[in-house]
């Protein structure tokens, strides 16, 4: 089953880089212009997306001809020049909430948008400023400051990260 944006992020963050709710809503901005995008991971089939700026300042995502309820990605920069950004899913559950999953989101040269889903696997090392490694491959991080330096760390791997490519404008 394909996912809009949102929780497509929320299903591939289970076991990555978490945090506390560091960010607010003036915070929030909305780096993807509204339009219908292709979203592609390595080899995998890509998802088509239609995605649009709500006036709560989140992104809003559907995968198009799925009916499934819309999708809530925010976005808090980490640049000066708007290209990095830190992006979670918004959680819509009544269940128990589980800690804020973070990846880095970046607007490439090209005019397309990249996503890289951070790994906390111990290859490499641990990211500076996480504060727990969990057996079950989560690093969490208890201030922003640690986060955010740590995702712009991850800055040069952009590049080989998911691609959101605009195919159509509204």
């Amino acid at each position: 089953m394909t996912r809009p944006l949102a929780a497509l992020l929320a299903f591939l963050l289970v076991g990555c880089w978490v945090g506390g709710d560091f960010y607010t809503a003036a915070d929030l901005r909305q780096p993807i212009p509204p339009g219908t995008y292709r979203l592609s991971f390595d080899a995998a089939d890509p998802s088509t997306l239609r995605i649009w700026n709500g006036a709560d300042g989140y992104t809003h995502s559907t995968v198009e001809g799925e009916r499934v309820r819309p999708g809530r990605t925010g976005f808090a920069p980490l640049d000066a020049e708007g290209r990095l950004f830190a992006a979670w899913a918004v959680q819509e559950s009544d269940r128990e909430v589980a800690p804020t999953s973070y990846v880095l989101f970046g607007r490439m040269d090209d005019g397309n948008f990249a996503i890289v889903f951070p790994r906390c696997d111990g290859v490499g090392g641990y990211p500076a400023g996480a504060d727990t490694e969990w057996a079950r491959g989560v690093c969490r991080f208890s201030t922003r400051a640690a986060l955010e330096d740590a995702l712009r760390s991850l800055a040069p791997r952009l590049a080989q990260g998911a691609t959101l490519t605009l195919v159509a404008a509204p």
